[in-house]
């Protein structure tokens, strides 16, 4: 997706639009079934600091407003046949690099009561829906551990960022730029996913 030649991330209504446009029934992937796929949602990272200073309303006004057009899209999906599924927490966005030196003495506690505001939402979507399996992923926690921990995986850096694109350079990083953690961290993240959905 590219706007004015950078290339950035669709917003999440545009990529909910490509999902209706090719993935619902009699489209090109609608090849998926509703009882054994899971559909996961991690979004949030980008829209936490600042929220309430460029849209003027206070940061629960601002979480409310992102939680009820998600839960929209997701009660969507849910009426085409989706039945399972996984809402990761945004990860502790203070300790990103970018974060670190920056202005926004609130970032912690505005990505924490974002991540209660989604666990609400999660909970009340499963009350409503109880032909669902609703699970919610805390990598705000997991974020934590890996770095509280480091030695045991066998990191050296969880303060600044790599910024080499060489996996392994950078496999003793935390951080591979400002904003996103290290193969290596992905690959701990996948090991601990899969963990939260075999227990």
């Amino acid at each position: 997706f590219s706007t004015g030649g950078y290339q950035v991330s669709p917003p999440m209504t545009k990529q909910y639009e490509w999902f209706t446009k090719n993935m619902l029934t009699g489209q090109k992937y609608s090849n998926w079934d509703g009882e054994s796929s899971l559909f996961i949602v991690w979004f949030g990272i980008n829209d936490i600091n600042g929220k309430s200073r460029i849209t003027k309303k206070t940061s629960s006004e601002v979480d409310e407003l992102i939680t009820t057009s998600m839960f929209n899209m997701v009660n969507d999906m849910y009426d085409n046949g989706a039945k399972n599924f996984m809402f990761i927490y945004v990860p502790p966005m203070e300790k990103f690099p970018a974060y670190i030196n920056n202005r926004n003495t609130n970032i912690k506690t505005e990505v924490i009561n974002f991540n209660e505001n989604l666990n609400k939402f999660a909970k009340n979507f499963q009350a409503t829906h109880l032909d669902t399996n609703v699970l919610v992923y805390n990598s705000y926690d997991e974020f934590n551990y890996i770095m509280e921990n480091k030695n045991e995986y066998n990191i050296e850096d969880i303060t600044y960022e790599c910024k080499v694109n060489n996996y392994q350079i950078c496999e003793t990083y935390f951080w591979m730029d400002d904003f996103h953690p290290t193969q290596t961290i992905h690959k701990y993240l996948a090991e601990d996913i899969n963990e939260f959905l075999n227990t």
